[in-house]
């Protein structure tokens, strides 16, 4: 009777544990691939703070998938930039400033509706050159509006970082060639 006691025991543990198994297993592969796909990008840091706030990343299990979700980021962080570029240009008096503002307004309004868009439509047709141009692009826009500016006010920290994540993401590609 003992000796089936710990059977029962061992096997009933034996079950608890396994599925523990999967999970550790699972999440270990996406987490070893997060880090070597950041490793290889310019800025890893930015990266890996980037995709790990994403609770999608842990889940990824290829790097077209991580580039997506880098999209993602850059496309929330351009609804940010563009709400508060937006409440700017509504209260400038200055038409120098107006005109920036308004500048970078429909920029930020091309990223969203043309550029992400057409950058993610490319990387699911796996044509990765032209989701490379698209998310190249972004960058080049962003440093457009920040240029009209001279990095004065108070929305270029987000615009510096929508162009970060547009090279975090342009790295990301690169590995997918």
């Amino acid at each position: 009777m003992k000796n089936s006691t710990s059977i029962s025991s061992y096997i009933c543990a034996l079950l608890i544990s396994l599925p523990l198994l999967f999970i550790s297993a699972a999440t270990a592969v996406p987490s070893t691939l997060l880090v070597q796909t950041c490793n290889k990008t310019d800025d890893d840091a930015l990266c890996l703070s980037s995709l790990s706030s994403d609770p999608r990343s842990a889940a990824a299990g290829d790097v077209k998938t991580l580039a997506l979700i880098e999209i993602d980021a850059i496309t929330a962080k351009t609804n940010v930039t563009l709400d508060i570029v937006g409440k700017l240009l509504a209260n400038v008096t200055d038409p120098y400033l107006y005109r920036c503002y308004g500048l970078c307004v429909d920029t930020f309004k091309g990223i969203l509706e043309n550029r992400i868009p057409q950058g993610i439509a490319a990387l699911n047709s796996k044509n990765y050159a032209e989701a490379k141009e698209q998310v190249g692009d972004v960058q080049s826009d962003v440093e457009l509006c920040l240029e009209q500016l001279a990095d004065k006010e108070p929305f270029t920290g987000g615009a510096q970082l929508m162009s970060r994540l547009a090279g975090v993401a342009i790295g990301i590609i690169n590995l997918l060639h």
